[in-house]
């Protein structure tokens, strides 16, 4: 197979290159070209960057205009490329690879596809053009399947790995998220509540996991200010393993900590304008995808207004002070979304986009 045929790939945040990063390694292994948009861990996976995820970093109605002439100009590289691509492999990223996947013509692969059960149910209908989607939940791919989607539940890459043993001291884990402006709006107030239960809980230490795609000299500058007793990490793994209990915004950062078998707290704040349309368009009983997965609220979330320092230090205590309580639902979310085989399936389907 000659290194010539290229494979279109993009992810355009933190959770996304995760994911990438060893479809990248396994598609320069068959013989193929990885190019595309990715992060840290697809860069170092072989995939020859047009552009970073870490320029993207967008959220939300309101908040991804700041990125809206960084994203043009990466679409244009993007497109550019189509026309020789032999295939594209998509990870999540829906305000660009959904673009994409329209115009496509090559075989196309998309993984963790946007929550159309939640809203913007229509992007079903432009996802059959696909011809596989690995969904890592498993409701989801059979809200996906049941429009006609070739959607099938590969389990999370997270469920494959065995939770970090619980420290014997109290530790919050900080999961602000991997976007700018969702960073921006949470990490003031988990830090602000992180004092409050310092003030409470003796010998209590504080790690802030910094993701990839976030500036970590504003994130060192903003823990520093905040004068609180612990560390800023590489990532989410080092914060959780220290940890007992986490403070994360909604999104995947709730997984990694519940399926790290740390309780977790999760954060559901956007901007008010994004908030105003999302409460009229968006279907969901939960914001905490480890809560949408068991069908309850097995770990605690709080939303837009409810999210004050107080309201969260009172939130976490007995996440602090009773961890064991959630061992159960933990090992229940393990079981929900690991896929021995997963990892497997997913590769096949790779392969035969590169052969």
């Amino acid at each position: 197979m000659s290194a010539d045929r290229v494979i279109l790939c993009v992810a355009g945040e933190a959770s996304g290159d995760a994911l990438l990063a060893p479809i990248v390694a396994r598609i320069r292994a068959a013989g193929g070209r990885p190019v595309g948009v990715g992060g840290d861990h697809s860069a170092a996976a072989g995939l020859e960057l047009l552009a970073h995820a870490r320029d993207l970093a967008g959220h939300g109605l309101v908040e991804a205009l700041h990125t809206a002439p960084a994203v043009l100009r990466v679409w244009r590289r993007l497109v550019g490329r189509l026309p020789a691509a032999a295939g594209l492999v998509l990870v999540d990223f829906p305000e660009v690879n959904l673009r994409l996947l329209r115009r496509a013509r090559a075989p196309t692969i998309y993984v963790a596809p946007p929550q159309a059960w939640a809203w913007r149910a229509h992007r079903a209908r432009i996802l059959r053009r696909a011809r596989w989607v690995g969904c890592p939940l498993p409701f989801e791919a059979a809200w996906f399947a049941a429009r006609g989607v070739a959607a099938e539940c590969i389990g999370h890459p997270l469920a494959d790995r065995p939770a970090p043993p619980r420290p014997s001291t109290p530790g919050i884990a900080l999961l602000p998220g991997s976007r700018g402006p969702t960073v921006a709006r949470l990490l003031p107030l988990q830090l602000a509540a992180a004092a409050r239960l310092a003030r409470r809980i003796p010998g209590l230490t504080v790690h802030l996991g910094a993701a990839p795609t976030v500036d970590r000299a504003l994130l060192e500058g903003a823990f520093a200010a905040a004068g609180l007793p612990g560390a800023v990490h590489d990532d989410a793994d080092p914060a959780l393993a220290q940890s007992t209990a986490a403070i994360a915004g909604a999104g995947t950062a709730t997984l990694h900590a519940a399926l790290a078998g740390r309780p977790v707290l999760t954060l559901a704040r956007l901007h008010p304008l994004t908030w105003a349309v999302a409460r009229r368009l968006v279907d969901v009983p939960h914001a905490a995808l480890p809560n949408l997965v068991l069908g309850r609220r097995a770990w605690p979330e709080l939303w837009q207004g409810e999210c004050h320092p107080y309201a969260i230090a009172d939130a976490m205590m007995p996440l602090l002070t009773r961890p064991a309580r959630w061992d159960a639902a933990h090992a229940a979310l393990r079981a929900a979304v690991h896929r021995p085989d997963g990892r497997a399936r997913l590769m096949a389907q790779v392969d035969a986009l590169v052969g």
